[in-house]
């Protein structure tokens, strides 16, 4: 059943020949929100075919921006919840349910896990974060949050860690955090992100950023924020 309270927000960039079908699957569980990310295809007009709320933005931002803008739309909007997910259709839309049912239970932060990364600055950075606040792979695209816990620590990503920023500071600011397994998909066209030399130093260069936004948390926490 589609929740009303539920965005459901999917960053997008170039993503015409799979963004129909990801929205398809995942309005049945929320509003789905898609953010097109200054996109050169038809990635925009095929998500509003389909019934998707489209945020726009006029040049690309990078999957940080993306995301910042849907939580900013969702946050401007009254959802209670929020969900993300890959325009590429390789997470499971089908385990909507499931995230959100931890947070109907009280969870404030869902993050889940992979069975598999395709680079190895991701293990890395899964190692690092794994060995800091306990999250075992930061760079999931499929996350849960619950948006009155989200507006409490500002914006949604301003150092660009690939989505990873909000959770680390909910997790070092005592929110309440649940880990689900999920099932990933092989994607039947060419990624937007790439396994290249590109892809593994901008993972490498998050992981000092994640580094520093600890450092930050744990300054505030003993300045007694």
């Amino acid at each position: 059943m589609s929740r009303p309270d539920l965005a459901i927000i999917i960053p997008a960039y170039n993503e015409e020949m799979t963004i129909a079908a990801v929205v398809r699957e995942a309005r049945v569980h929320g509003i789905v929100v898609v953010v097109d990310d200054g996109s050169a295809d038809a990635t925009a007009a095929q998500a509003a075919s389909v019934g998707a709320q489209v945020v726009s933005l006029p040049a690309n931002q990078g999957y940080e921006g993306a995301l910042s803008a849907g939580f900013a739309h969702a946050v401007t909007n009254g959802f209670r919840y929020a969900v993300t997910l890959d325009a590429d259709g390789q997470l499971p839309a089908a385990d909507v349910p499931l995230f959100v049912a931890e947070l109907d239970g009280g969870r404030d932060l869902v993050v889940g896990i992979r069975a598999r990364r395709p680079r190895k600055a991701e293990t890395l950075f899964a190692a690092v974060t794994r060995l800091t606040v306990g999250m075992n792979d930061p760079l999931c695209g499929m996350k849960a949050y619950r948006l009155a816990a989200v507006a409490t620590i500002g914006p949604f990503d301003t150092r660009r860690l690939v989505g990873s920023e909000m959770a680390i500071r909910m997790i070092m600011r005592g929110k309440a955090m649940a880990q689900r397994s999920v099932e990933v998909q092989d994607r039947l066209d060419a990624s937007r992100y790439g396994v290249s030399f590109k892809g593994e130093w901008k993972i490498l260069q998050s992981i000092g950023r994640a580094v520093g936004v600890m450092r930050d948390e744990r300054r505030m926490r003993g300045a007694g924020r």
